[in-house]
């Protein structure tokens, strides 16, 4: 291709109508600025992004260069925008939110991550008669069927509303519009038969079933239409109106977003004003996503792997996203920047791109998520350039503060951590998972969470975990989370530098257990704490993934489809003829975290339940027996609860500790949903203040919960030395002084 024939290409694709949402508010102009750094929006692409274009990048072990990616370069295709059917509406309206609601809003509390929106539950769609029944349901001419739903929540300035699916038929679509009746996106749901509904001890309020989420709308009202295939009807599916996410500030109203933050100042450096960083801010985006109701935003930006045919990775923070579940919810905000050097105007080709992305790895000691991002990418992108080496001092990172228009700030590395601000360790020690930093201009804000930081040669050496800095106090440092050790840790080669003659095997983990996997030859190997591990192989070869349950669950087998052989009934060998994924399954053994807590024996043979992630056998800490129970690995928003049915009058005596983020996660122990105490923090373990339990039936929940951001220590509670007994045991003189004196204490509080 001659260089006349490329600057067409590139010019013509500017030109073009977008197919996405626009959020722009200004013309597109250039405005004559007297700094000697001023650049029109994209004057870039006529000068040193060409020869970006044109060069080609090669790979290397420790390094990747950065790169452009033009529409042509792959295939993709913007969906046709659907058309709101006038039909009856089944309205849902939420009344303005109540100050406890309002009260609910962390983004003043939670540095590390500025949130915008907040849950909302509506009344149950199917209260007052069937779904199946509803009169809203409309029959069409080719034998489908449909229904619209108006969901309001009053006071808004933006919403995302969301729609649980316990049973539907193959074929069904959701058709999301926002509250102008403009087409947001479309969703076809897997194959019933592909999907399970968690198994849960009690109904979740939040989420009991996968939901599937609407983009994020302007304005207070959406509107979702449920479309059946022809051949099925209404009794056909169930459905349920799930969390909505009220949002206080929209991201498509930039000065809205920059009210956000107090700290949001004038030492904030505009991009645009830097030209030599053209091509590299292309590769940074304003990330929204949503958890559990929950809405937030932070940056993250687009990974080089060298090949042409680009996956479209994506890296970000783990504390800003760090589940599946989430990552499905994501939306990405593109050329979010000022439509020329300092100017308040935004550049008219702001773009929203919808469709998630799914989740690579995600690591919280490095505090790093990598992501490959779905939806149509379909303008000028850049990826950006890595290195798994040390850097030198001087960096630079780019970045979305408080969801502002893109910024970039100048610093030096003081140093390096295991995420302490101030004592600095060599970068060589284990523990040594942090960069440093400390800006000389700009600075970073709530939102600028999951931002690289780049060497002189713009490559990424870190993402934000958070710190200090501000306008109001610029010599306070930040910490990012090593690339470097993302890299090692995470086995990044296997995504980022595949080359000719290789591919990709991974190895997941399925079901409700836990379990370890390696291979041979080396390569993958995946402890009680992953959940995939990745390794390059070269092709024309087979590798063999090995399971091994732990000792509170089972192995079940191979997912159907997914060995060429089996050398025994945990092995599965496959062909390394394209890249390849491997599913073993476990599932929980809760008889062996019963046996691993009755050290006792005055439990044995009682019911035992699971809600969320399961509760595993630990053999590494205890108080009696050598070993005890630990709660599940979570993530934000999740919990990992264990439930014990008992029958009183009787006590219940227990030691327990905790490892989590001090006041917001907890380890949490109830009897019948009603909270009795709860520990968080770094708590060493102590005997747990003995629980009267009274006549009747009763179930004792032990549960961890975690919170919407932030990890901290372990996330994780342990219970070891359950103790139960009953009036007329052996010690039942101690017995009965106990529950009088519980009684009194009971009385008194209520009192």
């Amino acid at each position: 291709m001659n260089v006349t024939k490329l600057v067409n290409l590139v010019s013509s694709a500017l030109r073009a109508p977008r197919r996405h949402r626009h959020l722009g508010q200004g013309p597109f102009s250039v405005e004559a600025r007297p700094r000697s750094r001023q650049f029109g929006t994209f004057g870039w692409v006529f000068g040193t992004l060409l020869a970006s274009l044109i060069s080609s990048h090669l790979a290397m072990a420790e390094s990747r260069d950065g790169g452009l990616r033009l529409p042509g370069f792959f295939t993709t295709s913007a969906p046709v925008p659907e058309t709101l059917q006038q039909a009856p509406r089944w309205k849902t309206t939420l009344k303005a939110p109540t100050s406890k609601e309002l009260a609910g809003l962390q983004s003043s509390v939670k540095p590390q991550l500025t949130q915008i929106g907040f849950p909302r539950l509506p009344a149950k769609l199917a209260a007052s008669r069937p779904v199946s029944e509803r009169p809203e349901w409309v029959e069409h001419a080719d034998g489908g069927w449909s229904i619209t739903l108006e969901v309001t929540s009053t006071g808004a300035k933006a919403l995302r509303a969301s729609v649980e699916l316990p049973k539907y038929p193959q074929g069904t679509s959701l058709v999301f519009f926002d509250g102008e009746g403009g087409w947001l996106s479309t969703v076809t749901p897997a194959d019933p038969s592909e999907t399970a509904p968690k198994a849960e001890m009690a109904p979740n309020t939040l989420e009991t079933h996968k939901l599937i989420w609407s983009p994020t709308s302007p304005g207070a009202t959406l509107f979702v239409e449920v479309r059946l295939p022809p051949g099925t009807n209404p009794t056909d599916i169930d459905f349920a109106l799930g969390p909505v996410s009220h949002l206080l500030v929209s991201p498509f109203d930039r000065q809205a977003m920059r009210s956000l933050e107090k700290n949001s100042g004038e030492c904030n450096l505009d991009v645009v004003c830097y030209n030599e960083y053209d091509q590299l801010r292309a590769a940074v985006s304003l990330m929204v996503f949503t958890t559990n109701g929950s809405t937030a935003i932070c940056t993250g930006q687009l990974l080089s792997n060298g090949d042409a045919d680009e996956e479209r990775y994506y890296l970000s923070a783990n504390h800003c996203l760090s589940s599946q579940t989430v990552a499905d919810t994501l939306e990405t905000y593109w050329y979010r920047e000022s439509d020329a050097c300092d100017s308040e105007d935004t550049s008219d080709a702001v773009t929203q791109v919808t469709g998630g992305a799914d989740l690579v790895t995600t690591d919280s000691a490095t505090d790093t998520t990598l992501l490959r991002l779905r939806g149509a990418l379909d303008f000028p992108l850049f990826y950006a350039g890595w290195t798994d080496q040390l850097p030198p001092i001087d960096i630079f990172g780019i970045h979305h503060p408080a969801g502002d228009l893109k910024k970039i700030s100048f610093g030096d590395i003081l140093g390096y951590s295991d995420g302490s601000l101030e004592d600095f360790i060599d970068p060589s020690d284990p523990e040594a998972m942090f960069i440093v930093t400390q800006w000389r201009e700009g600075t970073t804000e709530g939102g600028s969470s999951g931002s690289a930081i780049y060497d002189q040669q713009q490559r990424v050496v870190g993402s934000l975990y958070g710190g200090l800095a501000s306008c109001e106090t610029p010599d306070s440092p930040d910490r990012y989370g090593r690339f470097d050790r993302a890299y090692e840790r995470n086995s990044w080669q296997a995504f980022l530098t595949l080359g000719p003659g290789e591919n990709r095997i991974t190895a997941a983990k399925g079901g409700t257990g836990t379990g370890t996997l390696t291979s041979s030859p080396s390569g993958i190997t995946c402890d009680l704490e992953c959940t995939t591990a990745s390794a390059k192989y070269p092709t024309g070869s087979a590798v063999t993934i090995s399971a091994a349950p732990s000792v509170s669950a089972r192995f079940t087998g191979w997912t159907a489809g997914g060995c060429d052989s089996n050398p025994s009934p945990n092995e599965c060998t496959v062909s390394v003829n394209a890249n390849r994924t491997v599913t073993a399954n476990f599932v929980a053994d809760l008889d062996a975290v019963l046996e691993a807590i009755d050290d006792s024996g005055s439990i044995a043979g009682f019911e035992v339940a699971a809600s969320g992630e399961n509760w595993i056998v630990d053999e590494t800490t205890s108080t009696a027996g050598g070993s005890s129970a630990a709660s599940g690995e979570v993530a934000d928003n999740e919990s990992s609860a264990l439930g014990l049915v008992v029958s009183g009058p009787g006590t219940l005596s227990f030691d327990w500790r905790v490892s989590s983020e001090a006041d917001y996660d907890y380890l949490t122990v109830s009897v019948d949903d009603d909270v009795n105490a709860r520990i968080s923090g770094e708590q060493a373990w102590e005997p747990a203040q003995a629980i009267a339990i009274p006549s009747g039936q009763h179930t004792v929940t032990w549960s961890f919960e975690k919170d919407a951001t932030v990890s901290a220590g372990d996330d994780k509670g342990w219970i070891d030395n359950v103790v139960y007994r009953t009036q007329g045991s052996e010690d039942d003189s101690v017995f009965m002084d106990l529950l009088d004196f519980l009684d009194q204490v009971l009385r008194r509080s209520e009192g």
